[in-house]
């Protein structure tokens, strides 16, 4: 296959190594990373179409590492120029001398690709795409304000990305990636005999050409429907009132998002070697009740936040991270591994050629139980059943989280009870997850999600099968 980077740069992957090592000399580790991304969308509100957007953006960084500290240069356009001045430049800085590092790898550098390598938009051209996409959003209004007499709007966007990146590391091994992402949001408006007009939304980005998207009728046909349910729910929702004598059940796939959010930031291995981590030197030791596991897997195929290499040239892997409530492994960077002496896991990431890599996460998960969701409920005398979250604060040094519940049910005497509104979920993810008591069996991955951290933004996903929780573990805000 033609490198599209390569043929840019007009530099054959010898050379480039060349340049490379010209301009690593003297460090322990680093890379010379490159990336061009293309990404075009359309919208639909009111059954009107938006003006489409479109942007295109290229350029590289070098990256030299210094044992604890790293020179980084970055640029933009990709020709061999620019890419010359890099080094020119890097060469320029003194390095701290140090000893080449040797990490091992958790992931297989000859794994098959876990998502197409096609590009985003097949055979379509531009205007092709965006021809077919206006139609898809016209039906997707249509059928949304047919499906129920009381949507008033429906909106709706279709987005597709074109990432190509190549990586020629220090220890001279050389890979590259195309990773296509189509996403395809849909919102719908309700509104009731009384006047209130309540919002429910469903969205879908995966890694795939986006001819299956714009023939899979029966895919967003299902967003439509989540969506209508979602308001529709939202519509006979009752006030509750707060308090810390509930028991929770947090829901499969999404519902992980609290697991991502509240514990799993706490295994980025870059706040371990800060000594900032809310796990801090508990490698081995219990963080969670018995019969709790957890992934980050970015091997998972066609899952949003799987990729074949991270962004500093390593394969990723599955890496377990909790078993059976024991922390035995964390989430590293390059620079982490080394200062841990662990190894790297692959998942150095970055948003864009100008950012640094850091450890984030991918496909992160709570692995599934063996119970029912009814077996989870039947024993519940209070508690309250969340499957849907909005907007949240996380401090991820102490793990104190706060969530918005915007789909949640009361749950009463081990039945499932009306739907509530501003419902609102607090805690500390080290207490919440050393009380989980029991894991259902019906797994589920999300499809969608993006994480931020320290102002990057990376695609991922979260999952779990429905959770329940002590009572006490987590306090339940209500207006009520």
């Amino acid at each position: 296959m033609s490198s599209i980077i390569l043929n840019k740069l007009g530099v054959s992957q010898a050379d480039l190594n060349t340049l490379t090592q010209k301009g690593l000399a003297d460090g322990v580790a680093g890379e010379f990373y490159f990336a061009q991304s293309t990404v075009l969308s359309v919208s639909i509100s009111q059954g009107i179409i938006a003006q489409p957007y479109g942007a295109v953006s290229a350029g590289g960084a070098l990256r030299r590492i210094n044992n604890a500290t790293a020179d980084f240069v970055a640029f933009d356009g990709l020709n061999l120029a620019n890419a010359e001045n890099a080094v020119n430049r890097m060469t320029k800085v003194p390095a701290v001398q140090g000893k080449p590092v040797q990490l091992k790898l958790v992931g297989d550098e000859n794994h098959a690709s876990f998502y197409t390598q096609q590009a985003v938009l097949g055979s379509l051209t531009n205007t092709g795409f965006l021809t077919e996409a206006v139609e898809l959003l016209k039906e997707i209004d249509s059928y949304g304000r047919s499906y129920d007499k009381r949507v008033i709007n429906v909106g709706a966007s279709l987005t597709v990305q074109d990432k190509h990146m190549l990586v020629q590391r220090f220890d001279g091994r050389f890979v590259e990636d195309t990773r296509p992402v189509v996403q395809l949001l849909v919102q719908v408006y309700l509104k009731g005999d009384d006047g209130t007009v309540e919002a429910g939304s469903e969205s879908i980005g995966v890694p795939m050409v986006v001819t299956h998207t714009l023939k899979d009728t029966a895919a967003w046909h299902a967003l439509v429907h989540s969506a209508v349910e979602q308001a529709s729910n939202n519509l006979t929702a009752v006030e509750i009132k707060g308090g810390n004598d509930y028991e929770i059940v947090v829901g499969g796939g999404w519902g992980g998002v609290v697991l991502h959010e509240a514990y799993g930031h706490a295994l980025e291995a870059d706040f371990h070697r800060k000594g900032i981590a809310v796990f801090q030197d508990m490698l081995g030791q219990r963080v969670a009740s018995k019969g709790v596991n957890i992934y980050d897997d970015g091997t998972v195929q066609d899952a949003r936040g799987s990729y074949n290499f991270d962004d500093e040239g390593n394969p990723t892997g599955k890496n377990l991270l909790v078993e059976d409530g024991i922390l035995v492994g964390l989430m590293t960077d390059e620079m982490s591994a080394a200062a841990l002496n662990m190894k790297a896991t692959g998942n150095g990431r970055r948003q864009t050629y100008s950012d640094v890599p850091m450890p984030r996460m991918t496909n992160t998960y709570m692995a599934p139980g063996k119970a029912s969701l009814d077996d989870l409920i039947s024993g519940v005398k209070k508690g309250l059943y969340v499957t849907q979250f909005g907007g949240g604060q996380v401090d991820i040094t102490s793990g104190k989280f706060e969530f918005n519940a915007t789909q949640a049910r009361i749950i009463e005497n081990g039945r499932l009870g009306a739907f509530v509104k501003g419902a609102s979920l607090a805690g500390m993810g080290k207490k919440a997850y050393m009380h989980v008591k029991g894991v259902s069996d019906n797994f589920e991955l999300s499809k969608i999600g993006n994480c931020g951290k320290d102002g990057q933004s990376v695609p991922v996903t979260v999952g779990q099968a429905d959770t329940l929780f002590e009572a006490g573990a987590m306090s339940v805000g209500g207006t009520a």
